[in-house]
């Protein structure tokens, strides 16, 4: 017991009965070898962070742990094992930078969560290199969670934090870090968070995750149950045939531009293509991307999405009769909100009794 419990400090003793040497876990590597002779220095993570480019990072990280490596090779064969000259190396650090006087915050890759994610990803797969069997060199997340700052009061510091900024901002890239690139280690702060200790914060470790995939499946498994449930009602048809089968002479009659428009306006604010167009376009796009290849699994996601809410909307039988022609004149038409304002009327004057009781079957509004 007091072997096992000797290995548990930083600075851990040999057991000579077993063969282990000594060995010390603390070693930095944020922009380079730290403190154990002459190494290549490379800008601060902040800087490195105004690069936006993964795959340098990722490059710098193996040039790292491949110097760290060799040193940690001649020390060993010389039988030093201080501090400074092993292969975990204490990096990288992905807390979020929100505060500039933060004194310690140029360590990180800023104050955006996807960008750190992305940079501290790329950084660990280089230190670790590509065999996770046989590592170059074990790298670790610090410091979970919600660190950054005031570094003078971090042992009795509280942060305090929404749920909803916990799990968006801060827990993201640790995150990424463990699932994406498979991290050896993760360090964790000093602080508290929400007053519960960060290293022993039982929402931290098992909470949030748990809430998460129950909610992502059951969100998943009500879409599945109202899409089957739509083909049963009354319009059901109909409502599919207003989704799959183009209206051609409406088409003809409005114009083809007007359309297109009218069906690009209707994908970058209700579907988000906007968003999705950022992704194509940003300068962090690989190399290994194409436009076409992009385009088309983008629109692919937004085709899913639509046919899935034509299914869960206007189905369900939520046509009044011998008012079909007002829907398949809705999107088209040269009067297109007065169309759309007509339709919603009709449904609405159809289906709202269907509003009162617990059983509702009008499920949403074009």
């Amino acid at each position: 017991m007091e072997e096992k419990m000797s290995q548990m400090l930083y600075q851990s003793p040999a057991i000579e009965r077993l063969g282990i040497p000594a060995y010390n876990w603390w070693n930095g590597t944020l922009h380079g070898v730290a403190r154990a002779g002459v190494a290549t220095m490379f800008p601060q993570a902040i800087g490195l962070a105004a690069t936006f480019d993964r795959e340098l990072i990722q490059e710098i990280g193996d040039v790292v742990s491949t110097e760290g490596r060799a040193k940690f090779n001649e020390f060993s064969r010389r039988g030093d094992h201080g501090i400074y000259k092993g292969l975990t190396f204490w990096a990288p650090n992905v807390n979020i930078f929100r505060d500039p006087r933060w004194g310690r915050g140029h360590e990180t890759y800023g104050e955006d969560p996807y960008l750190t994610g992305e940079l501290g990803c790329a950084y660990i797969k280089g230190l670790q290199g590509p065999d996770p069997e046989h590592p170059k060199a074990a790298a670790c997340a610090k410091h979970f969670a919600v660190h950054s700052g005031p570094e003078a009061l971090r042992h009795q510091f509280n942060a305090q934090v929404s749920k909803h900024d916990l799990y968006d901002t801060y827990l993201y890239a640790f995150k990424r870090c463990v699932k994406d690139a498979k991290v050896e280690a993760v360090m964790g702060a000093y602080n508290r968070v929400n007053g519960e200790p960060a290293c022993g914060s039982k929402g931290l470790q098992n909470g949030l995750e748990k809430i998460s995939k129950i909610l992502m499946s059951a969100l998943l498994i009500m879409i599945v149950v109202l899409a089957v449930h739509s083909f049963t009602l009354s319009g059901a048809g109909e409502g599919i045939r207003f989704y799959l089968i183009p209206n051609l002479k409406t088409v003809k009659e409005v114009g083809f531009g007007n359309v297109v428009s009218a069906a690009m306006n209707q994908a970058f604010f209700t579907l988000s293509l906007g968003v999705a167009a950022m992704e194509i376009f940003g300068s962090y796009m690989g190399k290994y991307h194409t436009l076409a290849g992009e385009g088309l699994r983008i629109c692919a996601l937004d085709t899913f999405v639509a046919i899935m809410a034509g299914l869960i909307i206007f189905p369900a039988g939520s046509i009044p009769p011998g008012n079909s022609q007002i829907l398949q004149q809705s999107c088209y038409t040269k009067n297109h909100l007065s169309a759309k304002i007509e339709l919603f009327r009709l449904l609405f004057n159809e289906r709202k009794g269907d509003f009162n009781g617990i059983s509702n079957k009008f499920y949403g509004t074009y």
